[in-house]
């Protein structure tokens, strides 16, 4: 009974003192020790995730991928497999509708960068043109409502959006160098490295709503992707991938998305923009 006593008290301490910037949570996806790429895989009732691609390279041309239950144990759904060719990857977009079939978008290091797999086998579909000219790309995600990509790079502030047919400027980005990029509850959200280490949160116009310090930061992240709704009061919270100094997600808290979305739209729509 003092055990049980104890962890409630924890836990309330931890609900009213946890702030936005903090990470909730650190974990090791079974399997894999370099998580790069983080995209949701499936979005359950209510704006909740119910399970994570997560992907990285092992070393050149063996770069890898598995779906993962959004569940504390995070156990693995579809194991780990090659994406077919791909040198060295970075992040990774889900879904991306490409001939009827929802495709992974995985950023790799040699060109073409932008490249499509299957989820199912790894195996290359095609690729798409690079949203920028030189540097390094970094992060993307997929849109599955309107099936625009998002793709941010190491070089440049601009967030480039893609709308099907041609790459344009979505947003810039105030803080550099600019890193994984999510998508979801009606929001595109660029996290940045290095000395900025900030979430900035944009509605799906391109106008930027909230600015997330990351709270007492000094590691490396490259991937990005929504966790949890409501994780810390009606707060939500985003998945980093971090490879220096240590390979782990951490989870962190943001701002509340959710409730901010439902309040601008009507409830005929809210399903649809929650997939």
């Amino acid at each position: 009974m003092k055990y049980i006593f104890v962890a409630g008290v924890l836990l309330i301490a931890f609900t009213v003192f946890a702030d936005p910037g903090d990470i909730i949570d650190t974990w090791y996806p079974s399997g894999h020790s370099n998580p790069r790429g983080l995209a949701v895989g499936e979005w359950g009732e209510g704006g909740e995730p119910q399970s994570i691609w997560v992907a990285g390279p092992v070393n050149v041309y063996n770069c890898t991928f598995a779906l993962l239950d959004n569940t504390d144990d995070h156990n693995i759904i579809q194991d780990w497999q090659q994406f077919s060719g791909a040198y060295w990857c970075f992040d990774i977009g889900f879904p991306y509708n490409y001939g009827g079939n929802d495709c992974i978008v995985a950023i790799d290091q040699n060109s073409p960068r932008l490249r499509l797999y299957d989820p199912n086998d790894g195996s290359h579909v095609d690729d798409m043109s690079d949203a920028f000219s030189g540097g390094y790309d970094e992060g993307c995600d997929c849109d599955p409502d309107t099936n625009y990509v998002y793709v941010t790079n190491y070089n440049f502030n601009d967030i480039k959006e893609w709308d099907g047919s041609s790459w344009s400027t979505f947003a810039t980005c105030p803080g550099s160098p600019t890193m994984g990029v999510a998508v979801g509850w009606d929001h595109v959200l660029v996290v940045t490295s290095l000395d900025d280490y900030t979430i900035y949160i944009y509605d799906m116009s391109g106008n930027e709503e909230y600015s997330v310090p990351l709270n007492n930061w000094s590691s490396w992240m490259a991937g990005m992707c929504c966790a949890h709704r409501d994780r810390v009061g009606n707060n939500e919270s985003v998945y980093l991938a971090i490879f220096y100094p240590y390979n782990a997600i951490a989870e962190v808290e943001i701002e509340d998305l959710y409730g901010t979305t439902i309040e601008s739209v009507s409830a005929g729509t809210i399903k649809a923009l929650f997939h």
